[in-house]
């Protein structure tokens, strides 16, 4: 398990030395920022600046970015690391590949002082980044509409009870929130795949946007990955390119300006962080390895407090069978959902949730 994180807390928490100021979400039409394959693959060993603010309807003063990253048949095995631009490499990654696969994962990355971010690459590889929304300073210390608020976790579909859907085909999807929102955050998953292809999730009645959120690269496939997408008032729609199974869970969404002022739910970004990583040996960072059924707990206390929740990116590594890991506040009733799902053993798989803290962590 590595735990890496940028951080999310309401106004008045003690921040990281590097925090951004508290910050309102804003949706965008998904748009993309990067697509390798019409240029030139990542050199390995490389880092690549890309610009954010001004483009795809990013505010000049935005202070963090929501993106989908996306590795398409790396040479080998490495990752992917997402971090402001001009600040040192931390030692943390977004996306974790083998060789010839094609593998997403979302990420809240703070942007750099020229409003933009670092794309790594330890091995040479094609990358695709997205962008769905971005955060943005708010005018005092409250603001309606931009606050994340959680939701208990709920299943909105799952076409292996309803029918697999046709390759091509889009799926309405209806939150079922009575309060204004202008986003929502999802986990959506593929299992038994029935051919390699992606999902792209965006406003429902909106034109499809050349975008994707998850990814599927084989047969028999189960992959997730979370993703904050807009909404209208008919909800999302979420395209397949192939007859894949489509799983959506609702985690939470962000409020509209409708709401009420509060700060709550405002979001701070810092430079990625390592919290836990339990290849290390036991008493240092985390270790030692987690056991089957088993929780631990970590703190948080390193790099924020009184925060409501953390911004993660949740890997596995060397899994020793098919599973799944729960990330939840610590000293809590474990819900029935997932962080990140092995289909396999020997498996290196990520991907990006926001993990409710307890005074525990």
């Amino acid at each position: 398990l590595g735990l890496s994180i940028a951080g999310a807390r309401p106004v008045g928490a003690a921040p990281a030395a590097d925090a951004t100021e508290p910050g309102a979400f804003e949706p965008v039409t998904p748009c993309r920022l990067l697509d390798t394959r019409l240029d030139r693959r990542l050199a390995a060993g490389s880092t690549t600046e890309i610009d954010v603010a001004g483009r795809c309807g990013v505010d000049d003063d935005a202070i963090v970015a929501a993106i989908t990253v996306t590795a398409v048949n790396p040479d080998g095995d490495g990752f992917l690391t997402t971090f402001p631009s001009g600040v040192s490499r931390p030692g943390t990654s977004v996306v974790n590949y083998r060789r010839a696969e094609v593998v997403a994962n979302h990420q809240f990355v703070r942007l750099g002082s020229d409003g933009g971010l670092s794309l790594y690459s330890l091995v040479a590889t094609d990358a695709i980044v997205d962008i769905t929304g971005f955060f943005a300073p708010v005018d005092g210390e409250a603001t309606r509409a931009g606050r994340f608020v959680p939701v208990d976790s709920r299943r909105l579909i799952d076409t292996r009870t309803t029918g697999r859907p046709r390759a091509g085909s889009t799926i309405r999807i209806d939150p079922g929130l009575s309060e204004d929102a202008v986003a929502v955050a999802v986990n959506i998953t593929t299992a038994d795949t029935y051919a390699p292809g992606h999902f792209t999730a965006f406003a429902a009645g909106d034109a499809r946007p050349t975008s994707s959120v998850l990814n599927a690269d084989r047969t028999r496939q189960t992959r997730a990955a979370s993703a904050v997408v807009p909404v209208s008032d008919d909800g999302i729609d979420v395209y397949t390119a192939s007859a894949n199974h489509l799983i959506v869970d609702l985690v939470g969404y962000f409020t509209g300006p409708s709401a009420p002022r509060s700060g709550d739910g405002l979001y701070v970004g810092i430079t990625p962080t390592r919290l836990v990583d339990t290849r290390n040996a036991p008493g240092s960072t985390g270790g030692p390895r987690l056991w089957d059924h088993g929780a631990r707990e970590f703190s948080v206390s390193d790099v924020t407090v009184d925060a409501a929740a953390v911004a993660a990116n949740v890997t596995l590594v060397g899994t020793e069978d098919a599973g799944h890991v729960v990330a939840y506040p610590a000293r809590t009733a474990m819900p029935a959902t997932s962080s990140v799902n092995a289909d396999r053993a020997q498996q290196t798989i990520a991907n990006f949730g926001i993990v409710g803290t307890s005074t525990r962590g």
